[in-house]
């Protein structure tokens, strides 16, 4: 859902001094995530959560080769209890086999990543449930979860705790490099397009808005733009999508919350059991944050956006892999990542400095450090 949606003012949160240095209070959510080629950002992601309060993080490898690795690197770092790795192997196939209500989805588990994810997220809940948890949020490698600007999560999901939240969507910013060459996006990218819920509909906004449409079909996001979600952990919850789950009782349908307001049209009953709660928290989205990155994605193939036998790529994604596609047909590896650099250039990467104050100051853009300084935080510690 990359379109341009009606805009809703929304004062923007004042900024705070960050309590980076602090030790975390530590909450009693979890993340359970689905990855592949994850090496090289696991630290970080890992370091990031762990230290806003996150008690533990359920990981589970597409690719069962990566997990060796991947373990002994994390090792070095975190304490066991706080990791659950789970590679895709016959043994988790088969405990997918056994989850309640899951028949319909294992057909489809071996071509199809977002089933995966759904199996895996039902798979994970069981073990939240076994641990005592009280959270579960689904993400996946290529996000944080910013609860606020002090990097609270123990309070963010205190507070749900207290108002009786069971479910909530939480909006999504997508990440803007600025130059060639990141490698550590979390570490390294602070610029961030905002949620069109966010933006004040100003003759300025709707030019710095235009920018982004023209770059690309008229889309203003490349990839989703509808959030991604926490549960109160319970036996009966699941997946509704990978954007979405579903409380575990009837009674939960009642306080199903977001701090989105649009992607619940033409959804069926969705528009009128999704509520609107105000919240600070977002999930912080760097889909494409190099040239490497973007060939990472176009090699992938249409796997990771097919659900049920429908392809469902977002546009971006669609365009750059035809396009990279026909370029190898003609020249080979060599011009299909000649292709892709070009596409990051000149539709990903915003380097003109002039172009990204007028991004900011009209609001389409927020520049956003805290996830920055709290890995350097940590890597200073470590």
């Amino acid at each position: 859902m990359a379109c341009v949606r009606r805009w809703r003012c929304v004062q923007s949160a004042r900024t705070r001094t960050p309590r980076h240095t602090r030790p975390p209070r530590q909450s009693n959510a979890a993340i359970v995530t689905t990855v592949k080629h994850f090496a090289p950002l696991c630290v970080s992601w890992c370091a990031y959560h762990l230290s806003i309060g996150f008690r533990h993080l359920f990981v589970y490898f597409d690719d069962p080769a990566e997990l060796d690795g991947v373990r002994a690197l994390l090792l070095q770092h975190f304490a066991a209890e706080s990791l659950t790795l789970v590679a895709h192997d016959a043994a988790l196939r088969l405990a997918w086999s056994r989850l309640e209500l899951a028949a319909h989805l294992l057909p489809h588990a071996g071509a199809e990543v977002q089933t995966r994810q759904q199996l895996n997220c039902r798979h994970a809940m069981a073990l939240a449930v076994r641990q005592g948890l009280r959270w579960l949020v689904h993400l996946d490698a290529d996000e944080l979860f910013f609860p606020n600007r002090e990097g609270d999560a123990a309070a963010h999901f205190a507070q749900l705790d207290a108002d009786g939240v069971e479910t909530f969507v939480y909006m999504n910013f997508e990440a803007v490099p600025e130059r060639v060459g990141v490698v550590d996006p979390f570490a390294e990218v602070t610029l961030f397009k905002r949620s069109l819920d966010l933006v004040e509909p100003t003759a300025r906004a709707r030019r710095a808005v235009a920018l982004w449409q023209a770059r690309h079909e008229g889309s203003f996001f490349y990839y989703y733009d509808n959030g991604k979600a926490a549960v109160r952990v319970h036996p009966k919850a699941k997946p509704l999508s990978v954007h979405e789950w579903l409380p575990g009782s009837p009674e939960g349908m009642q306080r199903w919350y977001s701090n989105l307001t649009t992607p619940w049209r033409g959804r069926g009953n969705l528009e009128q059991v999704v509520k609107y709660r105000a919240s600070e928290a977002r999930i912080l989205h760097y889909p494409v944050y190099s040239i490497e990155a973007l060939w990472h994605r176009y090699v992938g193939g249409m796997d990771r956006y097919t659900l049920k036998g429908r392809v469902e790529p977002p546009p971006f994604h669609d365009q750059a892999s035809h396009d990279a596609r026909v370029a190898a047909e003609r020249g080979g590896e060599d011009a299909a990542r000649a292709t892709l650099s070009r596409i990051f250039r000149e539709k990903v990467m915003l380097g003109d400095p002039a172009e990204v104050e007028a991004q900011l100051a009209a609001g389409v853009c927020e520049r956003i450090t805290e996830a920055l300084q709290r890995i350097k935080a940590w890597r200073s510690r470590s």
